[in-house]
């Protein structure tokens, strides 16, 4: 009689074959030959959890579980089924596998359950019904409305009043990016305009302004709201009640809410005072005054900007001046709860890159008013996280958030205090609240190394592995803590005011040294030296009002007094702190400006090194061997003019090198300097740019004191060498740059040659970038600078003769020893710092950066080629044409001109009209060019519009992530 089959052991050896011969266990069993275990992997196992069997448990864990135990039950049965014999696995494999796949589904299921636990007692789900009922007013926004004549005067009259254009505006400081505001004075009082941008589907954005989220208002609204009775879906009434400490009158506002479909992308939303019988006036308590307005524009599918208009009146007998200043902050940061409850409901799998960046200017705009209170602050972020469904999320499953939050704020309030590095190296899963918070404090000195705030956190996120984990976890971890550092850095002592001085101050002392240098030389008689540093002066501040006129010129507001402003600090040397204070508080660049500030700034200071610094020190250096006794002053404002050219020459290289923006865009040949140890990389770098410098200055004094004819031979023979070998590599023409081909033979060879000057005096790494001179050239240009100081040594030595001073006296030469010996220090000191930089700090798989024969001609190309996105593919439209169009122009024309229909109609994120007015007339389908008409024209207007309009989409992308897409209620786009 057969046995009776058991249908769990049935279905158990059913799935033998296949658990037996899994491809993923037995990979996972044979990682012998690994060479380095991953991070992530150390995390849990400190927890004796496998990760990669981590990774595969998902939320059918019991299911899981029964299948994994398939071999354990053919091992302990012995049978002999076919089917196993070709298994490719042996049963300790098996048993081992199956034991680590249940230690981990073990422990997945009580972090899960600890979890849902934790975000249970925070809150969670507080604000779902609000969520409900938005969504279900956002379905009933298509349908059809029928307005009353009352109602449709009202929203007519609104709509005129909130279009009517404000001749008196003038800019209201908020305090925050998130939104920007202005005041109109219209007579009885003030309007206070508002524009925003809000992360969330139009008609969700309108479910909030009628109302439709009565939990969140109550959470975090210190007025009372009673809502009236609905007659509709497009009306509403609500009474506002806002109780007023003595001896002031408690208030309350009636108003009326009404929206209307003013096209497919375009909604009008007005709230006015009225009266109502449902709530009559009641006596002690002030009616007041009340307008709002807004017009909502979708722009994306959940993004969607927001313009306000907002007036009111306390009523009673207060003042207007005291009116204005209790209710215009109020209008202006209404703008912000509006943002703040998207930010709040949106799911924590749905937040993106920029919600991120979004949220991490709320926590700051909010937090910041507590920071003198500890126990105050850490309340208040406590209800941020229960409110908040990302940070509950992320609350819940570790412990440590809060305090490392509150760390992070509070690094903003210790004056002066500079924190030091911690060395935590806990996993994320082990991590405690006390190294959570050290970790936040050490945030201070790590802002105070950088330029930038992205700058600095990615050195704070690559500092500390738990930080690496939460930027891996969370997309939007690293976008919201960089939004934090940049407002730290605008608003304490140690950020941009620091900065600012500190660029100031440098300014200032090199000015000052020049000053005295110049005094002297006129005091010493020799005047042409004197006036020649004083032309070399002069031709960087034409350079810098250069730099200012283009900068300003297609401004779109207050053009002449920003010229002016510009101007004032390049006359009084205190552009270089100017230009510091931009960068470090993360400031946007106005409406029409050419570059972004970091760009300005890195212009400002290449214009100093080959205008000002770099002759100017071989000049100096030239007249102290013309005199019998030199002056301590003259020797150390040379040592000075070195270290500020060195520290100009670093920085630069160093901004480059740590920008995570450059680093993801160019992940073949940007990132020399390590994620740890970035201050030695640093002072390596420094050191070699030092000795660069002062090795190659002190080389050409010499040649120009042994034969002037010479040394311009040289620097001609020089030049044409190196332009030789761009014009036979195909490379001469600046990539850079998309300008018309007139003002690119016009502009290239100057580019060309300043980056030769910058190359051959600096050693600047920048230099070793394939559109720059290419490694090749680069570390060739370095090995002939050495080279050349031996040269001119020997030359200065046989053929110079002894100078005379001004007064005809005969000056000895410099005693040839003294000379070899300083050539052989500079030069021995120079090689030892360049290869322990090169092999022993910079990051290996960068290496061939410094010697690669890639040309910018090559490297241009190769976005469109290997481009895997038809985003980067599109990258191409940035580049000069003349680079790329005679190669591959066939087939990028080919390549737009099949995929522009499908572009348009989906209209993908990057598809912009920015991004679309790069493309030639001829590379887009005659069909589309014609609604493209206006913008084409705009941007070929001129030869100096082209060139600034190139110059703005070159280096607007700098810093920039690429934005994923704006996410509402219902999810990421």
């Amino acid at each position: 009689m057969p046995t009776p089959s058991n249908p769990l052991v049935d279905r158990i050896k059913s799935a033998q074959s296949a658990l037996a011969s899994n491809s993923i266990l037995r990979s996972l069993s044979n990682r012998q030959d690994r060479d380095e275990e991953p991070e992530d992997n150390k995390t849990y196992r400190s927890v004796g959890v496998d990760p990669d069997f981590y990774d595969m448990v998902d939320d059918n864990i019991l299911s899981i579980l029964l299948d994994a135990c398939e071999p354990l039950f053919e091992l302990v049965s012995g049978t002999d089924d076919p089917d196993s014999k070709n298994s490719t696995m042996k049963p300790a494999d098996l048993l081992m596998s199956t034991a680590k796949l249940i230690i981990a589904a073990g422990f997945k299921m009580k972090e899960q359950a600890r979890q849902d636990m934790a975000e249970e007692d925070l809150g969670g789900g507080m604000f779902d019904q609000d969520v409900k009922n938005m969504r279900e007013f956002a379905a009933k926004v298509p349908l059809p409305q029928v307005y009353e004549p009352d109602e449709q005067r009202v929203l007519d009259e609104q709509l005129a009043l909130h279009e009517v254009p404000q001749p008196s505006l003038r800019k209201y400081k908020t305090g925050t990016k998130l939104y920007t505001s202005q005041l109109a004075d219209t007579g009885s009082g003030v309007d206070v305009r508002a524009e925003m941008e809000i992360r969330a589907p139009v008609e969700q954005i309108l479910a909030y302004f009628m109302g439709h989220v009565p939990q969140y208002q109550a959470q975090t609204g210190a007025a009372k709201v009673v809502l009236g009775e609905r007659n509709s879906d497009h009306s509403m009434f609500a009474m506002v009640n806002i109780p007023l400490p003595a001896p002031f009158q408690d208030r309350e506002i009636l108003a009326i809410a009404l929206w209307k479909k003013l096209d497919d992308n375009t909604f009008f939303l007005s709230s006015t005072s009225c009266e109502h019988d449902e709530f009559p006036r009641r006596a002690g308590v002030v009616r007041m005054d009340f307008r709002r307005s807004y017009k909502l524009t979708k722009i994306g599918p959940k993004l969607t900007k927001v313009e306000a208009s907002a007036s009111m009146g306390m009523g009673g007998v207060i003042p207007r001046r005291i009116n204005d200043s209790v209710t215009i902050p109020v209008a202006a940061r209404t703008c912000a709860a509006q943002m703040a409850y998207f930010a709040c409901v949106r799911p924590a799998d749905s937040f993106d890159e920029g919600d991120g960046t979004v949220l991490g200017r709320l926590l700051f705009l909010q937090l910041l008013p507590h920071r003198q209170n500890r126990d105050l602050l850490n309340e208040k972020i406590l209800d941020v996280i229960r409110m908040t469904n990302v940070l509950r999320s992320a609350q819940a499953k570790y412990r440590f958030f809060d305090e490392f939050l509150l760390h992070i704020i509070r690094n903003a309030m210790k004056r002066g205090a500079v924190q030091t590095k911690f060395t935590v190296k806990t996993p994320l899963v082990a991590l405690t609240a006390n190294e959570a918070g050290r970790i936040a404090r050490s945030l201070v000195s790590i802002l105070m190394a950088n330029v930038t705030a992205k700058a600095a956190v990615d050195e704070h996120i690559m500092t500390y592995p738990a930080l690496g984990e939460l930027d891996r976890e969370y997309r939007w971890f690293r976008p919201m803590m960089e939004a934090v550092a940049t407002e730290l850095m605008d608003k304490v002592a140690y950020g941009v005011k620091a900065r600012a001085a500190l660029g100031a101050g440098v300014s200032f002392a090199d000015m000052t040294s020049d000053a005295y240098v110049v005094r002297l030389y006129f005091s010493l008689g020799q005047t042409s030296t004197a006036y020649s540093l004083l032309a070399m002066v002069g031709a960087n501040m034409l350079w810098q009002c250069l730099i200012v006129y283009v900068q300003t010129n297609g401004l779109k507001r207050d053009k002449w007094r920003n010229r002016l402003t510009e101007l004032l600090a390049v006359v009084t040397f205190t552009k270089p702190g100017l230009d510091a204070y931009r960068v470090a508080s993360g400031a946007d660049a106005a409406p029409g400006a050419a570059v972004e500030p970091l760009t300005e700034m890195g212009l400002t200071k290449a214009g100093e090194l080959i205008f000002e610094a770099i002759p100017g020190l071989v000049l100096q250096l030239v007249s102290l061997m013309k005199v019998k006794d030199v002056s301590n002053a003259a020797i150390a404002s040379v040592f000075m003019s070195v270290a500020s050219a060195a520290l100009t020459a670093t920085t630069q290289f160093y901004d480059n090198e740590t920008d995570p923006g450059l680093k993801k865009r160019q992940p073949k040949w940007v990132g020399l300097v390590p994620d740890l140890g970035r201050g030695k990389a640093f002072a390596a770098v420094y050191l070699m740019c030092a000795l660069q410098t002062l090795a190659k200055t002190a080389a050409v004094a010499l040649l120009a004191l042994t034969n002037t004819g010479w040394l311009v031979g040289y620097f001609v023979a020089d030049h044409l060498l190196w332009y030789a070998y761009l014009i036979a590599r195909r490379d001469f023409v600046w990539p850079n740059l998309a300008m018309p081909p007139t003002v690119t033979y016009v502009t290239t060879p100057v580019i060309r040659s300043f980056g030769k000057v910058l190359s051959d005096f600096t050693g600047t790494f920048n230099m070793r970038l394939p559109t720059m001179c290419g490694g090749a050239y680069w570390f060739y240009s370095l090995a002939v600078s050495q080279a050349s100081v031996f040269v001119c040594v020997h030359l200065y030595n046989e053929y110079a003769e002894p100078q005379t001073d001004v007064n005809g006296d005969e000056v000895a030469k410099a005693p040839p020893d003294a000379l070899w010996a300083s050539a052989s220090g500079l030069a021995g000191l120079w090689l030892v710092t360049f290869t322990y930089f090169v092999f022993r700090i910079a990051v290996p798989k960068f290496r061939h950066t410094l010697w690669s024969w890639t040309s910018g001609r090559e490297l241009v190309q190769a976005k469109f080629t290997e481009g895997e996105s038809d985003e980067r593919k599109f990258l191409i439209f940035r580049s000069n044409r003349l680079v790329w169009e005679a190669d591959i122009g066939k087939d990028v024309r080919a390549w737009t001109l099949s995929n522009w229909e499908r572009w348009d109609r989906d209209t993908p994120d990057w598809f912009t009209p920015r991004v679309i007015a790069r493309v030639p007339d001829e590379y887009i389908p005659p069909r589309f060019l014609g609604g493209l008409g206006g913008a084409r024209r705009e941007r070929r207007g001129s030869a100096v519009g082209s060139v600034r309009e190139s110059l703005r989409e070159s280096f607007r992308e700098r810093g920039e992530e690429g934005a994923g897409g704006a996410g509402g209620v219902e999810g990421g786009a």
